[in-house]
């Protein structure tokens, strides 16, 4: 990141307007490619971890509100915690965009009137057409600024909540209890955080275009209502049956994200075991059963995709026919019933019309879809919010001192328990440990040995006894999955903690890993993700008896040289075996000076290096852009007639326009307004001014029927 100073918080208004502050980026960047040095550190308010820590907040209020709920069928609601963080700047948004909504309805009426003072022989003055112009030139700036800031501030907004998400999330998985953590599989989780947070990313616009849509078109049909009357009631009919089907839509394509979101964890999940396990697969020549079985996965997966396409294409065949099929149920109407209309009602139908097509288009059609989508991810969120954490507290009592001589580290006592989804259960155990002291549990297959660790952990519910820990005692569990991090090996062994070569020595020794780290070509720089299996698992030891000798050592600063004989005389002498005493991760204390002897001295071998990432600069050659043509259906002869398709569909819809502006012009000369000059030459002259009532009404169905066709 760049040390230098983020250039908008000294930015003026206009240029964070207009974001002009980025222009030195962007003039470095037309100079040599950008680096990671190169761009500026974050802004204070888009810091996620403040966003986080706010929507946690809420959350555990949500929770608290469910628990104290007296008919206790209040659920915790993220959507309620995410309104409570980020109300005010929904407020915000809804403000710019109902400013930018009414400047859209002035608009027209304004360009009506300057259109007026273009007609031939207006009796309009020149004053008064160029503060007309001036208007006309001034609201597109308005509409674009209002517009803009409430654009910048709703992706800002998705941008903070979508970063609460995945932090909420990450946080609560850290702390899944291990009952809970099997419940979720892995493909469920990367899902999650990956295509269900990504519907909050437009949250801040979906949620006011529906109001917006509903208000616009209220607005609109009132405004053609008193320019036509009731011949706009079977417009209205339309307009209705037109938000029904776009809300039916989005109710179909909700349902049908729940089917594809379960197939896609599904398929995530059969992905991750395939390549956690490819060297099986690949030994056994597994790759074709597994090929067909990712294939059935998949092609379940596509046949929802493919249906959320076709209720995709409704949706947008719908919006973009509405405006013509509206103008031509006015029109129509309007010649049914010989109506005259002037250029000033087609100029502001045109523009309102236009206007109700893109909101049902882009705005309506698309926030009923995004926010069903939205509802479908936030309910599985909540659910995965909603498991069972670990807390060890609630069930395990920890004390200052045991009442006893020798004080114990742990004391069980008749323990019985079980786990919440089995009927399995550790009934009446009784045992005490001490400092030192090494006890093996040994029984048969499901036995409950890892269930008694469980329930020491506090993952596994407690239905009788008492469990009691030494608070003074430190303790550490080495699970039987291995983990390690794409690095070192001795990295992996300090784990963020400061090198100490004879604490680390000892701990190798302590694991007996001395001999394979002795026999490696790199030591103990070996990255940790190229070792066997066997050699995984004993580097995964590794972490936890570094740490423990290293807080035994500066947690107790009087086990210095002078009475560290002291104390291993003392340890040598008790009935616990020697070795058992000299590296038991609870005694904690150095070694003996026998112990020492046998310590393999490190070695300085050669360090190996992690593949370090590049990046190529260039171009794509137009050879891969016809390739990817050719692959789609019907290769380069489809892409043309999709485009021919476009080509004509826009060709029609500007000759459309274009006729019911002629039409419309030519009602305007046939009925003269009042604001034109009464012995206007151009106009008197017209063979419509002059045409008799049964050639003006054929001329009339000759422009509906074109119309119609």
């Amino acid at each position: 990141m760049s040390k230098d100073q983020h250039p908008y918080l000294t930015a003026n208004p206009f240029s964070k307007l207009f974001h002009s502050w980025i222009s030195s980026l962007l003039s470095l960047r037309r100079k040599r490619p950008l680096e990671y040095d190169d761009l500026f550190d974050v802004l204070p308010d888009d810091q996620s971890e403040p966003w986080i820590d706010r929507l946690e907040k809420a959350w555990e209020h949500e929770i608290v509100l469910s628990t104290k709920s007296p008919k206790k069928k209040q659920k915790p609601s993220l959507i309620r915690a995410t309104w409570s963080i980020y109300r005010i700047r929904y407020g915000i948004i809804g403000i710019f965009l109902f400013v930018y909504t009414m400047l859209r309805f002035i608009q027209p009426f304004i360009l009506a009137r300057f259109i007026r003072c273009l007609v031939p022989c207006s009796k309009i003055s020149l004053s008064e057409m160029i503060c007309w112009a001036a208007l006309n030139s001034a609201f597109p700036w308005l509409m674009f600024t209002t517009r803009h800031l409430g654009l910048t501030h709703a992706f800002l907004a998705g941008m903070h909540i979508r970063c609460a998400y995945h932090g909420l999330i990450f946080r609560k998985m850290v702390r899944l209890s291990m009952g809970s953590l099997g419940a979720q599989s892995s493909g469920k989780i990367i899902n999650m955080m990956t295509n269900d947070v990504q519907t909050v990313d437009h949250l801040g616009l979906d949620a006011h275009f529906l109001w917006i849509g509903t208000l616009e078109t209220i607005v609109v049909l009132v405004i053609l209502w008193s320019h036509v009357g009731f011949t706009i009631l079977l417009a209205m009919i339309y307009t209705l049956m037109v938000i029904s089907v776009q809300i039916l839509c989005g109710k179909v394509m909700q349902i049908i994200w729940t089917k594809r979101v379960q197939q896609t964890d599904l398929r995530i999940k059969l992905m991750n075991e395939i390549v956690k396990s490819i060297h099986l697969v690949k030994m056994y020549v597994w790759e074709r059963p597994f090929q067909l079985k990712v294939e059935r996965v998949r092609r379940k997966e596509t046949f929802y995709v493919i249906l959320k396409s076709l209720m995709n294409t409704v949706k947008i065949v719908n919006g973009y026919s509405f405006s013509l099929i509206f103008f031509l149920i006015v029109f129509g109407l309007l010649w049914y019933r010989r109506a005259p209309f002037n250029t000033d009602f087609f100029t502001i139908a045109f523009v309102l019309i236009s206007y109700l097509r893109h909101t049902y288009l882009h705005g309506f059609a698309t926030s009923c879809v995004n926010i069903s989508q939205y509802w479908v991810a936030v309910q599985r969120i909540q659910e995965f919010l909603n498991a069972g954490e670990f807390n060890q507290q609630k069930m395990i009592v920890i004390e200052n001192e045991f009442n006893s001589e020798n004080k114990l580290t742990v004391d069980i006592q008749n323990l019985s328990s079980t786990w919440e989804s089995s009927s399995f259960q550790l009934r009446n155990v009784t045992f005490s440990a001490r400092t030192g002291e090494l006890i093996i549990v040994i029984g048969s297959i499901a036995s409950g040995k890892s269930s008694l660790l469980m329930t020491l952990l506090g993952e596994m519910k407690m239905i009788g006894g008492a469990v009691k820990l030494n608070r003074n005692a430190r303790f550490c569990y080495v699970p039987q999955e291995s983990w390690i991090f794409s690095d070192s090996i001795k990295e992996n062994i300090l784990f963020g903690m400061e090198f100490n070569e004879k604490k680390f020595n000892e701990s190798i020794y302590a694991a007996g890993f001395d001999t394979d780290i002795a026999n490696f070509q790199y030591g103990d720089s070996t990255l940790g993700n190229q070792l066997a299996s066997g050699t995984y698992s004993q580097l995964h030891q590794m972490c936890p008896e570094f740490k423990q000798w290293t807080q035994t050592n500066t947690n107790n600063p009087r086990l210095d040289s002078s009475s560290a004989s002291d104390t291993a005389s003392q340890l040598n002498s008790s009935p616990t075996p020697e070795f058992v005493t000299q590296f038991s991760l609870f005694a904690g204390v150095p070694t003996s000076p026998e112990t020492e002897k046998l310590l393999v001295p490190t070695t300085e071998k050669s360090v190996q290096k992690q593949t370090e990432e590049f990046k190529r600069i260039g171009s794509v050659s137009g050879s891969v852009y016809l390739r990817y043509i050719q692959a789609s259906l019907w290769g380069v002869l489809g892409i043309a007639i999709i485009f021919t398709l476009f080509m004509g569909t826009s060709v029609l819809t500007l000759f459309t326009n274009w006729w019911l502006g002629r039409w419309s012009n030519a009602e305007r000369i046939r009925y003269a307004s009042k604001s034109t000059n009464a012995n206007c030459t151009i106009e008197n002259h017209s063979p419509i001014l002059n045409m008799t009532m049964n050639a003006w009404f054929k001329k009339r169905d000759n422009y509906f029927y074109t119309l119609l066709g």
